[in-house]
């Protein structure tokens, strides 16, 4: 009478590497598509977050129809320097045009700040956006208002065509988006992202307009 051997139910080594090797091959296609998947999410919100800016100063400024009172859009004369200092006037108890929602000035690597002193001596840490200076509600709808922060240019002409150069997208400041993306936010209350090989002059400032831009810091 034969005697029954017991079988071995558990997996060999070779099973358990062609496992790992699945594994690794599933996260390495998975990985970089949620990635992207949550930098767009990202990039999405920041939009809105920037919609929400141009909104309140938007509404801030039609008051001043009525009451002749400050124009509350980042003007040449007003001297504010950085976007921070703009952003930190349009805060002070006197004008109360932005809520202390910090939540606005985030994205991608850029925290949220805890109070407004924080947020104005931390602009490296605490705010996303740079702001095109000298621009008012009657500028065309299409002219630039708020990029995020990784677009770095003192100047900008607007009559150039092509690719923005090398090293002035993601250098100085390469949060929120490096050199893949940056999110624009027009006069007119639109905006989109701009991505990729759609980084150029003419997407970005498509009323070819003269400008400077005030970055955080």
């Amino acid at each position: 009478m034969k005697k029954k051997t017991k079988m071995n139910s558990g997996f060999t080594l070779i099973e358990m590497l062609v496992v790992i090797a699945i594994i690794a091959l599933l996260a390495a296609i998975l990985v970089p598509t949620v990635t992207s998947a949550l930098e767009n999410a990202n990039r999405t919100r920041v939009l809105s977050n920037g919609r929400g800016i141009h909104q309140s100063i938007l509404a801030a400024d039609l008051e001043t129809v009525l009451f002749a009172d400050e124009i509350y859009w980042p003007v040449e004369d007003a001297n504010h320097g950085t976007s921070t200092a703009y952003f930190v006037w349009l805060m002070d108890e006197d004008r109360t045009v932005l809520s202390e929602d910090f939540g606005v000035f985030t994205a991608s690597n850029v925290t949220q700040a805890v109070d407004l002193n924080t947020f104005e001596n931390n602009p490296d840490r605490h705010n996303a956006w740079s702001v095109f200076e000298d621009v008012t509600k009657e500028s065309p709808s299409r002219h630039p208002f708020m990029v995020t922060r990784n677009l770095s240019l003192g100047s900008l002409s607007g009559n150039e065509e092509g690719r923005i150069p090398e090293g002035t997208v993601g250098s100085n400041y390469p949060n929120p988006y490096g050199d893949r993306a940056i999110v624009v936010i027009r006069i007119g209350g639109g905006g989109e992202a701009i991505t990729g090989r759609n980084l150029t002059y003419r997407n970005l400032n498509p009323a070819e307009a003269d400008f400077n831009i005030l970055e955080p810091q």
